[in-house]
């Protein structure tokens, strides 16, 4: 959806959320845990091993 759109992510979630709803409470809540920062190094750690892995074939 973002290479299509061409948009910025922040545009699409401001497009696909209302400023008071739910999904961007639910998204404020996220992003102030430690669940969002748990998440956000596994998906690095993923990305790095498997460039890891890409490069040592």
């Amino acid at each position: 959806m973002l290479r299509l759109s061409g948009k910025h992510p922040r545009q699409l979630l401001d497009i696909n959320n209302s400023p008071a709803g739910v999904g961007m409470h639910g998204l404020y809540e996220l992003n102030n845990s430690d669940f969002a920062a748990g998440l956000q190094r596994s998906v690095l750690a993923a990305v790095k091993r498997t460039t890891a892995l890409a490069n040592s074939s």
